[in-house]
C-alpha cells in the first residue's frame, strides 16, 4: 500500500533507499526505484526495523554508503 500511495504522487523512477538496522553494525540497505521497490525488497531479504527514504535525497544516501564502504543491494531502474 505504501508503494501504491507514493506512485500516485511520484514517478516510478523516483529513487528509494530502505535501510535495515540503521547505524548498527548489522546495517543492510536496498537502493532502488519506487517502481521496482516491492520486487527488490523481496530479493534483498530486508526486515525490521527499517526506514525508507524517498526522493532525490537518496543520491546523498548512496554517496554516504559508498564513502563508508558499505555494501548495498542495488537495483536502480
Amino acid at each position: 500500500r505504501i508503494q501504491a500511495g507514493l506512485l500516485a504522487a511520484l514517478p516510478p523512477e523516483t529513487p528509494v533507499a530502505v535501510i535495515e538496522r540503521a547505524t548498527c553494525p548489522e546495517q543492510r540497505q536496498c537502493l532502488t526505484s519506487l517502481g521496482a521497490l516491492l520486487d527488490d525488497l523481496k530479493t534483498s531479504g530486508l526486515g525490521s526495523p527499517a526506514i525508507m527514504v524517498v526522493g532525490d535525497v537518496v543520491k546523498g544516501v548512496r554517496a554516504a554508503l559508498q564513502e563508508a564502504g558499505a555494501a548495498a543491494h542495488e537495483v536502480l531502474a
